[in-house]
């Protein structure tokens, strides 16, 4: 028995760093990459739902109106999503300063939910590009042009670009930006590899006709996964077609979640949706992380209480933090971030636990979510 529960593992360890090495392998291939020189100025779209976000909605106009972008060419479509704060009136009233044409949109009642709200920007917006950020995200003057130079290779329909939690100035903080910026590592080396398996909402362009087409995937009856679902649809059809932008300028900022009890349902947000996933590839990588961070803490539990394998928790933790170490370093280079390194090596304590109780919530409990129960 002992046998075959240490081969397993072994199977385990070496499939969890050949992933590792892939997702490094892929993220040095983009970087390597040559960005385009071309001047390519398409019509733009950038769709903004939003839901009580009376806070974010000066300082989000602030940044859009500073984008180094022909204003003849912009479209904003901000779209409310039955806000229950004066968000609309702050937004009609600031708006009217941006340069380009500009469309305050509500969800119809009856209709609720940011795929809901997404679809009404989508098929009400002319530009040739879709431009997608959240209201709580803030950028420099170079994102729009950026993203979308990208798109001066017809053969892309996507483009994925980075997010950086910030500001961190608590313990919450800066493990919740060292988790993200993993998660935007996978999502760029995976692209870089053509197999992407991630993807956030927060940075992402796409071309409208295929957002149209992607816009009847989004499984509406699921209140979370737009993002993800959209990378399905375009990933059958063309999974060369998708691209992760490695530029610095093209980077989005968002801030932390606020409080513990709004990271919990968050994750569990983000959790939730894994059930629904139709990509193979998508799927199995969630599931080998999951198994990785769950052999972790159950060999950890059974040197406990048996006493026996005790150095076999430490060695898996030390394989997947080595592992992972690679990606993590480049990562914090590209984002100018490299002292908040040492937070990784705190969050790689937590993370295990962290991953196993978060999805067990998350596929068999309710979360949350601008105050709505799901």
């Amino acid at each position: 028995m002992t046998f075959f529960l240490l081969t397993a593992i072994i199977i385990l360890v070496c499939s969890y760093g050949i992933l590792m090495a892939g997702l490094y392998m892929g993220w040095n291939r983009i970087r390597k990459k040559n960005l385009p020189d071309s001047q390519f100025t398409p019509t733009v779209s950038i769709i903004i739902p939003y839901r009580n976000e009376r806070g974010n909605l000066p300082e989000l106009i602030r940044n859009l109106s500073q984008q180094e972008y022909p204003s003849e060419l912009l479209e904003y479509v901000f779209v409310n999503d039955h806000s229950g704060d004066n968000g609309q009136e702050i937004l009609e009233k600031q708006s009217s300063t941006l340069p380009g044409i500009i469309q305050n949109l509500s969800s119809p009642v009856g209709e609720s939910g940011k795929k809901s709200a997404l679809r009404l920007g989508a098929q009400s917006c002319k530009g040739d590009i879709i431009l997608l950020t959240d209201a709580d995200c803030q950028f420099d003057p170079g994102w729009i042009s950026s993203m979308v130079n990208t798109f001066s290779d017809q053969n892309i329909q996507m483009v994925q670009g980075p997010v950086l939690i910030h500001p961190a100035n608590s313990l919450a903080g800066h493990l919740q930006q060292i988790e993200f910026m993993s998660l935007m590592m996978s999502a760029a080396g995976s692209a870089g590899i053509h197999h992407p398996i991630l993807a956030s909402g927060a940075n992402l362009a796409v071309r409208r006709l295929s957002y149209l087409g992607g816009c009847q995937q989004l499984k509406e009856e699921i209140n979370t996964g737009d993002d993800m679902f959209l990378l399905e649809f375009i990933k059958r059809e063309n999974k060369k077609s998708i691209v992760y932008l490695a530029a610095r300028e093209a980077i989005v900022r968002t801030a932390a979640a606020s409080t513990f009890t709004h990271l919990w349902h968050q994750r569990k947000r983000w959790t939730s949706k894994a059930t629904n996933y139709s990509d193979p590839e998508i799927f199995g990588v969630a599931l080998l992380v999951l198994l990785m961070n769950l052999t972790i803490v159950s060999s950890l539990m059974y040197s406990i209480f048996f006493g026996t394998l005790i150095l076999l928790p430490l060695f898996l933790w030390a394989i997947k933090t080595l592992t992972e170490l690679p990606l993590i370093v480049s990562g914090s280079r590209f984002y100018s971030n490299t002292k908040n390194l040492i937070w990784y090596f705190v969050a790689q304590l937590i993370y295990p636990f962290y991953v196993v109780f978060v999805v067990i919530a998350g596929l068999f409990g309710s979360f949350n979510w601008k105050n709505r129960e799901n």
